[in-house]
């Protein structure tokens, strides 16, 4: 099952679906206010959309229908590098980024809230050094540029806020 705020989002994932061969249930929601029951979901994935909801609230309804051995998985962009942030103010500039994908990235702080609300918290960090691909890949070739990006998240550890995308799993009995 899938939902989206968007017809058209809902259309692509069909499309992609079926050239997958894949069965898939599609619900135009609000993810703040999704149409399922109670303790109904065994696993809720949220990818690359927490900018445009408030964290609190989507929280409270990922809780709500989440079974107890349930678990959300989050993959997403952090707000706490510089680099990216900059990288936000100038797509917002030129007019390709919103205000709130400026204004509503979560942060480090944000998501270590979650760990009030479930029992489990898993947060890991990729991508602190992901935006010199562009540079190291004429250098290096795409494989080895990879390489030394993944190395460096390694090394780096100390910088793992500075990240790129974050990847959460929260699980447990909803609180």
């Amino acid at each position: 099952m899938a939902t989206d705020l968007s017809p058209r989002a809902l259309l692509v994932a069909r499309r992609r679906a079926e050239l997958a061969g894949t069965p898939l249930h599609l619900v135009c929601a609000d993810a703040e206010r999704l149409p399922f029951r109670d303790g109904s979901a065994d696993l809720v994935t949220a990818a690359g959309a927490l900018y445009c909801m408030s964290l609190e609230v989507l929280s409270r309804e990922v809780r709500r229908i989440l079974r107890p051995n349930g678990a959300w998985v989050i993959v997403d962009s952090l707000n706490e590098s510089p680099f990216y942030r900059f990288n936000r103010w100038v797509g917002f500039l030129r007019k390709r980024r919103t205000a709130l994908a400026v204004h509503n990235v979560p942060n480090v702080a944000s998501l270590q809230e979650l760990r009030r609300e479930f029992e489990r918290v898993e947060i890991s960090y990729h991508g602190v050094l992901t935006f010199l691909i562009p540079v190291l890949r004429p250098l290096f070739g795409p494989t080895r540029a990879g390489q030394i990006v993944s190395g460096a998240d390694r090394w780096l550890g100390w910088l793992q806020q500075w990240a790129f995308k974050v990847v959460v799993v929260a699980q447990g009995a909803p609180r």
